[in-house]
């Protein structure tokens, strides 16, 4: 340990090693410079990125679908027939249209599962649900291939595919 004394109070050796030391310490900052201008860099491209897919999506329709189950109320001389209804609704927040609805791989009107298959969806509004009454005697516990297309203001076609089950 003395010679370690001895060799550092010789006149150069102190100054020197002062020096290598701050050129080790204006590197090891640099390069921790560099580092969190990458990382800082990196975060604003992701929050960009996050900014353009919010705009995106504040531009977008957004359909779904599901099977509803309604009993009618009983009265003493009538028999309870469930009613199915396929409910397709729109969660985004802007119009879907030009919608195109298949079950089973045929157009929704086309599939013989709709009850009186008059009104072919042309538009929904947000936030807003559509409505198709399904034939009656559809078995319990059977499923529905659902696929729904349309278009919106964001120029890209949406698309919709769910199996449902009764």
């Amino acid at each position: 340990m003395n010679r370690v004394f001895d060799w550092l109070r010789d006149s150069g050796q102190a100054e020197f090693l002062t020096g290598v030391l701050s050129l080790l310490a204006i590197v090891v900052s640099m390069v921790a410079f560099a580092k969190s201008h990458r990382t800082q860099k990196r975060l604003v491209e992701i929050e960009e990125a996050r900014e353009q897919d919010r705009i995106s999506q504040s531009r977008k329709a957004h359909l779904t679908a599901k099977i509803v189950n309604e009993e009618p109320p009983r009265t003493a001389t009538s028999q309870v027939h469930r009613k199915h209804y396929l409910v397709i609704e729109n969660g985004g927040p802007v119009k879907a249209k030009d919608i195109s609805i298949s079950l089973g791989g045929k157009p929704a009107l086309d599939s013989g599962l709709i009850e009186n298959p008059k009104e072919e969806i042309g538009e929904i509004e947000p936030k807003s649900p559509f409505r198709y009454e399904l034939r009656p005697g559809l078995t319990p516990n059977s499923s529905l291939l659902v696929t729904i297309t349309w278009k919106d203001e964001s120029g890209e076609p949406g698309t919709y595919s769910m199996k449902l089950s009764m």
